[in-house]
C-alpha cells in the first residue's frame, strides 16, 4: 500500500462521533492546494459533508519544496471552494497563521523565496482566502489575526517554538493554539447557525495535528478533536 493510500485509509477510520455529529480529519502533512484535487478532494467529498472547514495554503506559501505562485494559488483555491460548494457542503475558510521566519529558515532555503518573505506571501494568500469568502458569502475564521496577536515567538505564542517547549518549529500550533482554532471554528458554526452533522476538516499538517496527541484523527489535541468536544459540550 502506498503511503498516501495509508494516510487516506487512516482518515476514513479516524473520524469521531458524538451524539449526531461526526468529524473527519482530512489533513495531509505537506500538502499544497495544488495537490488538493481529483482523488484527494473526492475522498473528502465521499464523506458527504454538511460542512467543510478549509485550512490550506501554508505549504504553497512557505514550504520551499512546494512553493506556488500567487496566481496559481488563487486559481486552485477558488476551484476547491467551488467544488465543495457544488457538492452541497457549507464551507468555512480559515486564514493561514503567520510563521516564525527565523525558525522556518533553519529547515527551509531562504533564497527560494526571492524578494517576497514567507510572511509577506502568507499575507497575500490570506487576501485571496478573504476574497473567496466574500465572493461566496462564506463565514471566515481569521486564525492569522489570532496568532499574530500572541506573536510567533515566546512562551505565550500559539505556535510551537523553543520557549514553549515546541522545538524548532515556528509553523505549527501548540495544543493551546489548536484549542483556540477549534473555539473560533465553533463560534463561526454557532454564529452562522450552521446545522452540520457531518463535518470534514480539510487541509495540511495543521489540520492533521502534527506533534500533538491524536494526530491524524478527530480526537485528542488536534483542532478537529477539540472542535468535536466543543460541539458535544454545547446544548443541542
Amino acid at each position: 500500500m502506498k503511503k498516501t493510500d495509508w494516510i487516506f485509509a487512516g482518515m476514513m477510520l479516524c473520524s469521531a462521533c458524538v451524539a449526531d455529529t461526526e468529524i473527519f480529519n482530512f489533513g495531509t502533512p505537506g500538502m499544497p492546494v495544488t495537490s488538493l484535487k481529483d482523488e484527494r478532494l473526492q475522498k473528502a467529498l465521499d464523506q458527504k459533508p454538511d460542512l467543510t472547514v478549509l485550512l490550506v495554503g501554508t505549504n504553497d506559501m512557505i514550504n520551499s519544496a512546494s512553493l506556488t505562485s500567487l496566481p496559481g494559488f488563487e486559481e486552485n483555491y477558488n476551484r476547491v471552494v467551488r467544488r465543495l460548494l457544488d457538492s452541497g457542503s457549507r464551507v468555512i475558510p480559515v486564514t493561514l497563521p503567520p510563521c516564525n521566519e527565523a525558525l522556518l529558515f533553519k529547515r527551509h532555503q531562504p533564497e527560494k523565496f526571492g524578494s517576497m518573505s514567507p510572511n509577506a506571501r502568507i499575507v497575500e494568500a490570506n487576501r485571496i482566502i478573504r476574497s473567496a469568502a466574500e465572493k461566496n458569502k462564506l463565514p471566515l475564521v481569521d486564525f492569522y489575526a489570532e496568532v499574530r496577536k500572541q506573536g510567533t515567538a515566546g512562551k505565550d505564542s500559539l505556535l510551537r517554538n523553543p520557549d514553549n517547549r515546541g522545538g524548532v518549529d515556528g509553523v505549527h500550533p501548540t495544543p493551546t493554539g489548536y484549542r483556540r482554532l477549534a473555539e473560533m471554528v465553533f463560534q463561526a458554526i454557532r454564529t452562522n447557525k450552521i446545522n452540520a452533522r457531518r463535518i470534514v476538516c480539510l487541509g495540511d499538517s495543521i489540520t492533521y495535528g502534527i506533534s500533538v496527541n491524536g494526530a491524524g484523527t478527530a480526537e485528542g489535541d488536534t483542532y478537529p478533536g477539540q472542535l468535536l468536544l466543543l460541539l458535544n459540550e454545547s446544548p443541542k
